[in-house]
This record gives C-alpha cells, sequence and structure tokens, in this order.
C-alpha cells in the first residue's frame, strides 16, 4: 500500500513539475518582457505577473522537494504537509480569480497531491509511535 502510494505520489509530483515549469516559462516571459506595463495600473499588473511567478516556482519547489522526500526518508514530512496545504489555499485563490480553467487544473492537481499525501502522513506517523 505504501508502496503504491509513494508511486502515485511521484506520479502526481511528476505533472506539478511540468505544469508549473511551464507557466514559470510563460509567466517570466510576460515579466521580462514588459507586458504589465500595457495595463491601467502598472504596479497592479506588475504585482499580479510576479505573485503568478512565485507561485509557479513554488509549486515545482514543493513538487521536487515531495520526490527528493520519498527517495532520501528525511524528516521534512510536516513541513511538506504545510506546504502542501498552502499550495491548496492558493489554488482555490487562483480558482476564484483565473480564467480558462487554469485555476481548476491547480485546484485539482493541489487536492489530488493531498489526498495522497495525507495517508503517507498517517501510515508514516503511526511506524514512528
Amino acid at each position: 500500500m505504501k508502496k503504491i502510494l509513494n508511486i502515485l505520489l511521484c506520479f502526481v509530483c511528476v505533472i506539478i513539475i511540468i505544469l508549473s515549469l511551464a507557466f514559470t516559462f510563460i509567466e517570466a516571459r510576460l515579466l521580462l518582457s514588459l507586458d504589465w506595463s500595457i495595463y491601467d495600473n502598472p504596479a497592479n499588473g506588475f504585482i499580479r505577473y510576479l505573485f503568478r511567478l512565485v507561485l509557479a516556482l513554488f509549486a515545482l519547489a514543493i513538487g521536487l522537494f515531495e520526490i527528493i522526500n520519498v527517495f532520501k526518508k528525511e524528516k521534512i514530512e510536516l513541513l511538506l504537509l504545510l506546504s502542501d496545504f498552502s499550495l491548496l489555499i492558493m489554488s482555490i485563490i487562483i480558482a476564484i480569480f483565473s480564467t480558462n480553467y487554469v485555476g481548476l487544473v491547480c485546484l485539482g492537481l493541489s487536492i489530488l497531491l493531498l489526498i495522497i499525501k495525507l495517508p503517507i502522513f498517517y501510515i508514516k506517523r503511526k511506524h514512528v509511535k
């Protein structure tokens, strides 16, 4: 059971890494090409693009650290679980304010990551005690 959950976790994390790399490229290109300067309020546009880039980089880091944690067995499970919850909160905010179903994809992937992660966290905590 634990091996199947770890395989599913790695699969979902690879999908998250691929999507976050794509979004990182898109948002960094938009930020560096000064696309935010065409808004009525350029500072507001810059902050929007910057936060979307930070979110994509955060999702990339979570995916990488989850895969590293599966193979290294370090003691960062609680930190990763908290970061997964924060990714879920950010995905809910993106789902509310985004268009073209990007927010729903982010929300679905973060929920799937938590659904797989919670039993693994419970199994690890059960064996520690």
